[in-house]
């Protein structure tokens, strides 16, 4: 029995699978939010006029006006004594006239008195000029960007090729 020789020749390619992926991106940006507080400084005033006048320190117009009135008191006062002094005089001729007690008022006064006070009796006058507070806020900011990530993929299908070659004929065979 005659066999004839064939032969086979098998080729074959594997299945072939690749993918990249490209990853995802989240980017933040940000803008911190402000807070600004302002107030112009208070002011405090003290007026001490009153408590230095009664101490005897005046301003220049007070101590005008203090000392005319003093000299119109004094001037007053004297013109009293005067006049008491000279109807005492114009009664010498009585024995009751009373020259000794009027020379011994002029010749012996009495001292003046004075007071020293370590507080004044008048507070001093004190207010405050306050400004009001201004606020002002500036909201911050926040920024997002978001990339997804991207997959890609590449399939390829296996193959086999074959020939059968028996003597003198051959034909291909793909699968």
């Amino acid at each position: 029995m005659y066999v004839p020789k064939v032969r086979l020749e098998l080729s074959s390619t594997p299945p072939g699978f690749s993918f990249s992926k490209t990853p995802s991106a989240l980017s933040i940006k940000t803008q911190a939010p402000l807070l600004e507080i302002s107030s112009p400084a208070a002011v405090l005033h003290i007026d001490q006029t009153l408590p230095r006048e009664e101490a005897g320190f005046r301003t220049m117009l007070a101590f005008a006006r203090y000392t005319a009135e003093q000299a119109r008191q004094d001037v007053r006062q004297a013109a009293e004594e005067y006049a008491q002094a000279g109807n005492r005089l114009a009664q010498i001729q009585l024995p009751q006239s009373g020259i000794v007690e009027l020379a011994k008022a002029k010749l012996f006064r009495q001292p003046e008195e004075f007071n020293i006070q370590a507080v004044p009796a008048i507070p001093p006058a004190i207010w405050a000029e306050v400004s009001p507070v201004s606020v002002k806020i500036i909201p911050g900011n926040l920024s997002l960007q978001f990339a997804p990530a991207v997959f890609q993929y590449r399939f390829q299908y296996g193959s086999i090729k074959g020939r059968l070659a028996p003597e003198g004929n051959s034909f291909d065979l793909t699968v």
